[in-house]
């Protein structure tokens, strides 16, 4: 072969080799940028909170045409429903806590937005077999995509205001979620520790294991702020967090993973 023949450009002539030298031997400053951006990220999401709506407009499907025959006939029931379970310590059918009950749903009756409350015990939900469980429905007069914020938040603050020992109250349904931002639960918890485990024995060494997973979490966190400022000027649905959390998760850890096992 020609001894001229041109060598396999060596990683640190890469531009990712280059990146990863300046951030070696920059690694504080890069360390404390990544937690400045996290705290600026999550001190402005909070009075910019995002505006999550779920739009799906298919122009001339049977849903679509089906959504337009309900408004136009039967406006009444063209909005979302929400479910208003209540969970007590004595019977659901007990007379003081039927009373507490109907006196919920007395009350977000004259919301704005809101066409009818029906409690469980007027056919409008469900008494569970053992009688400490029960939802009723409240009825809104748009469907959740143009359903006013605060009309939702409204609904929600009246309804948690009756909780007290022995007898909670919790929402659901789409309109709910609107208002609900997502929060890390036991399933992504399971994942998150299944992973340490995972690279704790291939690797070794907590150092190793560590770095993807800070790497995954920190990013994630930052990119619930983005999303948080991106809702505001384009459409992004309810479950956007939640998708986020999934690819951050797993596919964070992954890339990151790739680095640490060519560095090692």
């Amino acid at each position: 072969m020609n001894s001229t023949a041109r060598k396999e450009a060596a990683p640190a002539d890469t531009r990712l080799g280059r990146l990863a030298r300046w951030c070696f031997l920059n690694r504080r400053r890069v360390l404390l940028g990544w937690v400045g951006a996290l705290v600026v990220v999550t001190a402005l999401s909070v009075p910019f909170h995002g505006i999550f709506e779920n739009k799906f407009g298919g122009g001339s499907t049977e849903s679509a045409r089906a959504q337009a025959l309900l408004e136009h006939k039967f406006p009444a029931q063209a909005g979302d429903e929400a479910q208003v379970v209540f969970k007590t310590t004595a019977p659901v059918t007990a007379a003081a806590v039927e009373a507490q009950i109907n006196a919920v749903f007395a009350s977000l009756a004259g919301l704005p937005h809101v066409v009818d409350a029906r409690s469980p015990f007027q056919g409008g939900g469900q008494v569970s077999p053992g009688g400490h469980i029960a939802y009723g429905v409240v009825q809104f007069d748009q469907q959740t995509d143009t359903l006013p914020k605060g009309a939702i938040t409204t609904v929600v603050a009246k309804a948690t205001a009756a909780s007290g020992p022995g007898f909670e109250v919790v929402l659901g349904g789409s309109p709910i979620e609107k208002v609900q931002k997502f929060t890390f639960g036991g399933a992504e918890s399971i994942g998150i520790l299944a992973a340490i485990v995972i690279l704790l024995l291939a690797f070794g060494s907590f150092i190793a294991m560590g770095l993807p997973i800070v790497t995954a979490l920190l990013g994630l966190a930052i990119s619930f702020g983005v999303i948080d400022f991106l809702s505001h000027g384009v459409t992004v649905p309810t479950f956007g967090t939640e998708l986020a959390a999934m690819i951050g998760i797993g596919v964070g850890i992954d890339y990151a993973l790739f680095v640490v096992t060519r560095y090692r």
